[in-house]
């Protein structure tokens, strides 16, 4: 489930209290207290019921979202990684290249010839 889906769960709750209390303001009006009392008590028990649930599920539902939040983060931050690493190594492979295109000297190579003796 994405955000808007959690929004719409937690709206859905805010609905079943709102509909709650308008029952209870029904019963009141419409039936004695002591019975209103105790069907309310039933109702508002199976209500808390149906919240616990619908707020474990949401629960459950942003440790998701935000568990998969984290592993494309980390995801995007390996590869990055891994990208940079890999132009190191190819960095280091070039300059290693251009060493050995480098005409190579031996030790001597660089003095003046020595006038010879005839």
């Amino acid at each position: 489930m994405n955000k808007n889906e959690i929004e719409k769960r937690m709206n859905a709750a805010v609905d079943i209290l709102t509909f709650l209390n308008e029952r209870i303001e029904q019963q009141v009006a419409q039936q004695g207290a002591h019975q209103v009392e105790e069907r309310l008590e039933r109702e508002r028990e199976y209500w808390r019921g149906v919240i616990i649930v619908e707020r474990k599920l949401v629960g459950a539902l942003l440790r998701k979202l935000i568990t998969e939040l984290i592993q494309t983060s980390m995801t995007e931050l390996v590869h990055a990684s891994h990208v940079k690493m890999i132009d190191r190594v190819q960095e280091m492979l070039d300059r290693v290249e251009a060493k050995l295109d480098e005409p190579m000297h031996r030790s001597g190579d660089d003095a003046p010839p020595s006038p010879s003796k005839h």
